[in-house]
């Protein structure tokens, strides 16, 4: 996954996300740790980053204490202007989310301060529970303009297969063109650039809500719909791999209405989910709906990157994505960047 834009002259970088497992309170630590020193990395203030790893903390701590253990992916955009936690739990859920909002309410004999102080700290932030479905909350300190991504699934495996996943997304939007450049004419750029890899699937779209229509290219295994009113529609990839061969690439357009949802993601991620699955997250922040269709469709022996965007009316397009994962306890790189 690739945001941007870059600021001018400098090029765009590939954001990867972190998987931090919280099985007990030694991870709680941890996480908050990874938290601080991906936003140094990011170039975050002090306050900033006490900020971030505050808030990673307390939903490390909620993870572990009420969800059984679980999962916080923490990742920083291309251009280092915000950084995302997720908490991801398979416990009993919340069963009243409006008290636990409220600082001083605790369930475990603790202070209670955990999503009262993210709900304070966080620029962004939501939270999704299901009873016996556990619990995804999202907190996102922001520094800059929404972002905007592309997808990238290098062939094969390893190094290689990263490098390719790399190439295809610096190149699609590397050279800085206009914002709603045609996305064919991105996917060809990485096409192009790609004849010296592997190869790779790759897939661009780009949403106009003044003109209500998403422009979609995509070449290999990206499965992309938009969720909405109308519900469920598919958007077309071309057959073949980009990089073998001569450029076989089309756009093409669907309606977009305010409130809809885009998920795109490469077939590490298994295809047959469903949103009814989730009551009803589609509607809120993008990045639950990711993280969640990461932690139960992902395939085991495979890299995956997932990206869900949705456009709130009055508002421009956010999206999230959940990392690429090689097992169940070791999420990794793998075939592209997430």
């Amino acid at each position: 996954m690739i945001h941007g834009p870059a600021r001018p002259g400098e090029p765009r970088r590939v954001a990867e996300t972190t998987a931090v497992p919280v099985r007990d309170p030694s991870g709680v630590g941890e996480a908050r740790r990874a938290a601080r020193s991906l936003a140094h990395r990011l170039g975050f203030s002090e306050p900033d980053a006490g900020r971030v790893a505050i808030v990673a903390s307390e939903l490390a701590a909620n993870v572990e204490r009420h969800g059984g253990g679980g999962t916080l992916l923490l990742s920083g955009d291309g251009d280092g202007e915000s950084l995302q936690v997720v908490a991801l739990d398979a416990g009993r859920g919340i069963a009243r989310l409006s008290e636990s909002l409220r600082d001083g309410h605790s369930t475990g004999g603790t202070p209670g301060t955990g999503l009262g102080a993210v709900s304070r700290l966080a620029d962004e932030w939501d939270v999704w529970s299901a009873a016996g479905l556990g619990t995804a909350v999202v907190a996102r300190v922001r520094r800059g303009a929404p972002p905007r991504h592309a997808v990238a699934d290098g062939l094969g495996h390893g190094p290689d297969a990263a490098l390719a996943a790399e190439t295809a997304v610096r190149s699609a939007f590397g050279s800085g063109g206009a914002p709603w450049a045609d996305p064919a004419d991105l996917v060809t750029a990485s096409w192009n650039a790609l004849r010296a890899t592997r190869g790779a699937a790759v897939a661009v779209a780009l949403v106009d809500g003044d003109e209500g229509v998403v422009r979609f290219a995509g070449v290999g295994n990206v499965v992309a719909v938009i969720l909405g009113a109308n519900g469920r529609r598919n958007l077309v990839s071309m057959n073949g791999t980009a990089g073998q061969g001569p450029a076989r690439v089309r756009a093409f357009e669907y309606p977009w209405r305010a409130g809809d949802t885009l998920v795109a993601h490469t077939d590490g991620l298994g295809s047959r989910w469903s949103e009814a699955e989730y009551g009803g997250v589609a509607g809120q922040d993008p990045a639950l709906l990711a993280a969640l269709l990461w932690r139960d469709h992902v395939r085991a022996r495979d890299d995956a990157t997932v990206v869900v965007l949705r456009e709130a009316a009055g508002a421009a397009p956010a999206a999230e994505g959940a990392p690429a994962r090689t097992s169940p306890a070791a999420p990794d790189r793998g075939g592209g960047p997430s």
